[in-house]
């Protein structure tokens, strides 16, 4: 069993990944800071409009992650797209 957080569960995609992950038998669970095998970043902006707009807002900024926590990804940012893209093509059986 991994402990999984997911941000923007709420969303369509979110919950979607939420009740395939919980049908594989994975913990939902409610704190703020848990320590988590997989993080799943599905959370939008308040305003989609200003996002849009806003170039930098396109690509994640890991720098406090980085500083704070000495995390990095473990793959680039193009991989990590095409790995999510492969996995709800298989998911939806597009």
């Amino acid at each position: 069993m991994k402990r999984i957080l997911v941000t923007g569960g709420a969303g369509f995609i979110g919950s979607h990944l939420c009740e395939r992950l919980v049908n594989e038998g994975n913990d939902v669970i409610n704190p703020y800071w848990a320590e988590v095998d997989e993080i799943y970043n599905l959370a939008c902006p308040a305003s989609p409009i200003y996002y849009q707009n806003d170039p930098k807002m396109r690509r994640p900024d890991i720098a406090k992650a980085k500083s704070e926590l000495g995390w990095e990804p473990k793959v680039t940012l193009d991989e990590g797209l095409v790995q999510i893209i492969q996995y709800f093509r298989e998911y939806l059986k597009l």
